[in-house]
């Protein structure tokens, strides 16, 4: 028997007092009992946050609702003469562009090392933006300065072009329109505001996540809906799922989507193809699940649930939890919990090592080898 994970209801994480429950129930308890009802929980609209070295992200893009289907990657149209792209995956608008520079991040890279790089290359006052995943709040394999001045551009790079991070280079270049990855396309993956109509073109695209979003208070206000018995995606069918989340904002566009994992053949064979998505607040993910049970998905009848991580993440929680000393301010107790949370993901041994042969930002600057000595 495990004890429940009540003592969350008024730990930080639902930015109220900790009062210590006894341990009751059984090791399949949900986090629904863990969580206040009364708790009123905002959309997580992370985007409209930028980083703290950097103003907010534009969201001009996302207020016009004037987006419309992916385009293809071979398109020959350029991003700056087509009003479908607008970057709303980026946050950026066209006049920021030429004041931008990409680096390719290695994974562990965190926004302290970044600003640790920019201060030892002699521009501390860039601003940093760097993009998260919704699902397992790790930053992306990328990221963008902002210099104030454009005619800076090129010394920036050269000067950054010296260093590497984490032992990786950085590869700066300036922001180019025909390099845009996959994730710079306005992806139903990425989620949407609520739009007016099932037409993809009156979809508005959620901001980009430019800021670590909290995991754990999304999951105990069970926002969280996972769906089964998908249609098999086939390997040979290039756009099959993105055929399945047109659907999916077919059947939710109204509603407030933070995003949609990509659609997978579940581990259980008996639920075949699944994927999760993450709504905006417990009233929509709630709406959602009722009006999914009731239709048919793509012929056939799937099946949607509450996810709420399983047992095995109570146990790691509750366990975690009484390791605390007793005296943890509650301040620090959410903290902790969401961080522990975020560990409980799988990291790669390389990536393991490599923070810890990197322990703090400042040991994750280094010359490159071809450099100069002189700092």
């Amino acid at each position: 028997m495990v004890a429940s994970l009540r003592f969350l209801a008024r730990s930080a994480i639902a930015t109220s007092r900790f009062n210590a429950c006894a341990p009751t129930t059984a090791a399949t308890a949900t986090l629904r009992s863990c969580f206040p009802i009364n708790t009123c929980h905002a959309p997580h609209r992370h985007g409209l946050h930028a980083s703290t070295s950097r103003p907010a992200a534009s969201v001009e893009q996302a207020s016009t609702g004037q987006t419309s289907p992916d385009l293809p990657s071979n398109s020959k149209t350029s991003p700056l003469d087509d009003p479908r792209w607008r970057h709303p995956r980026l946050g950026f608008a066209a006049a920021d562009l030429p004041h931008l520079i990409s680096i390719k991040l290695p994974r562990t890279a965190t926004e302290d090392d970044m600003k640790a790089l920019i201060a030892r290359a002699g521009y501390p006052d860039a601003q940093i933006t760097m993009y998260y995943f919704f699902e397992t709040g790790k930053p992306l394999d990328f990221c963008y300065l902002k210099i104030a001045d454009k005619n800076q551009v090129d010394a920036t790079i050269a000067a950054l072009s010296r260093f590497t991070l984490l032992g990786s280079e950085l590869k700066p270049e300036k922001y180019d329109t025909w390099k845009l990855p996959p994730l710079h396309l306005p992806s139903l993956l990425a989620g949407w505001l609520p739009s007016p109509t099932s037409d993809l073109k009156s979809r508005v695209v959620r901001p980009p996540i430019t800021t670590p979003p909290k995991l754990l208070s999304p999951l105990m206000a069970e926002q969280w809906i996972l769906f089964l018995n998908l249609p098999p995606v086939d390997p040979a069918k290039k756009d099959a799922r993105f055929e399945i989340t047109r659907e999916f904002y077919e059947k939710f566009h109204q509603y407030d989507v933070v995003g949609i994992t990509t659609p997978r053949e579940h581990h259980r064979k008996s639920n075949g193809w699944s994927c999760k998505i993450l709504f905006g607040n417990r009233k929509d993910a709630k709406a959602a699940l009722k009006s999914h049970v009731k239709t048919s998905f793509m012929g056939r009848v799937g099946r949607a649930r509450t996810f709420r991580g399983g047992p095995d993440i109570h146990k790691s929680l509750w366990d975690y939890r009484r390791s605390l000393p007793e005296d943890t301010p509650d301040s620090e107790v959410g903290h902790l919990l969401e961080e522990k949370y975020k560990g409980l993901y799988k990291v790669q041994d390389a990536d393991r090592q490599r923070r810890i042969q990197y322990p703090t930002p400042e040991s994750a600057i280094g010359l490159k080898k071809d450099a100069s000595t002189s700092d």
